[in-house]
């Protein structure tokens, strides 16, 4: 295998799924026995690999190592979301087979996620898949090998009314049921850290609590309004109502200086000079209604997630 990320036990079977990122094109997940061969580097999932080409899949390769032993084959693979007609994700994040009571229709089927963004890498928008274990005596369709399981994306309703985050990684319970553990921040760094309970729809569970906001003395009149601009991502309220407000602007963490701007209904607001790591600096700026584009300009930080769009309402 070339790079797992997560690999769990399935508490009723013992069978152990390992989830493994891909190369360029595709991701993979594996049931795993001892002694099994899982292909690397002749095969990226279920499709023939070359080094030397890593961006083609090859029309052969072999099928077996060099002791005549085959080469085991994936249950799940999908699409990178860098190939040229896209993909679920960026990488495979390893889950859990469904074995709890809530949700009956999931039982015996692997959950697991894609680490996903939007384009240009904004916003995060990680999403959960469903591999549905073939019946016996299933028969696969033209385009679906019988060795892989059926799958699907599972719709979700954050119960704060929005679904934004980065997947890192997914939990199990004694009743088997799971949970997803998330972030808004690219790496481990920042307030945003979320876990989320997968129940039933029409059941929501409570929204996580929020870590509380900094408190300091804004400079100027306007209302506050607290921004962390931590690890390339802007944490801020993303709709206002028409009104002053004085933004407080904070670089907790890392070696990178940050900056801060709005633009918007023919104008444009921006602080003095960059955020030094550990320094906070405000703005204050009169928004009327309409949308607004919030973004930091030094260097390509705006391309790699310090970008959003902010929405003032009447």
């Amino acid at each position: 295998m070339l790079k797992c990320w997560r690999a769990t036990w399935d508490i009723e079977t013992g069978e152990y799924y390992v989830s493994d990122a891909g190369q360029d094109l595709w991701e993979e997940v594996s049931v795993v026995e001892a002694g099994g061969n899982y292909g690397w580097n002749v095969w990226e999932a279920a499709h023939c690999f070359d080094a030397e080409a890593p961006e083609v899949s090859p029309e052969e390769c072999p099928t077996t190592d060099a002791w005549d032993n085959e080469l085991q084959m994936p249950i799940v693979e999908f699409p990178n979301q860098l190939q040229e007609l896209g993909g679920y994700g960026l990488t495979v994040v390893g889950g859990y087979v469904y074995r709890g009571p809530a949700i009956p229709e999931l039982e015996g089927s692997y959950i697991f996620g894609a680490w996903t963004t939007g384009e240009e890498r904004v916003p995060p928008l990680g999403g959960v898949l469903v591999a549905e274990r073939p019946t016996d005596g299933a028969e696969s369709g033209e385009d679906q090998p019988a060795a892989l399981w059926p799958l699907r994306e599972l719709e979700l309703q954050a119960s704060t009314g929005e679904w934004a985050d980065y997947i890192y990684s997914f939990g199990q319970d004694a009743e088997g049921e799971l949970y997803i553990l998330t972030s808004q921040s690219l790496g481990p760094a920042g307030t945003t850290g979320r876990v989320w309970k997968i129940v039933p729809a029409g059941e929501l569970a409570e929204a996580p609590e929020e870590a509380a906001a900094p408190s300091p003395t804004p400079s100027g009149e306007g209302e506050p309004v607290y921004v962390s601009a931590e690890n390339f991502y802007f944490e801020m309220p993303r709709e206002l109502a028409a009104g002053t407000y004085t933004f407080i602007v904070t670089n907790p963490t890392g070696g990178t200086e940050h900056h801060f701007e709005i633009e918007g209904n023919d104008q444009e607001w921006a602080l003095p000079a960059p955020v030094a790591p550990g320094e906070s600096a405000t703005l204050t700026v009169e928004l009327a209604p309409g949308e607004y584009q919030v973004y930091c300009p030094v260097s390509d930080h705006q391309h790699i997630g310090m970008a959003l769009t902010l929405t003032v309402t009447e």
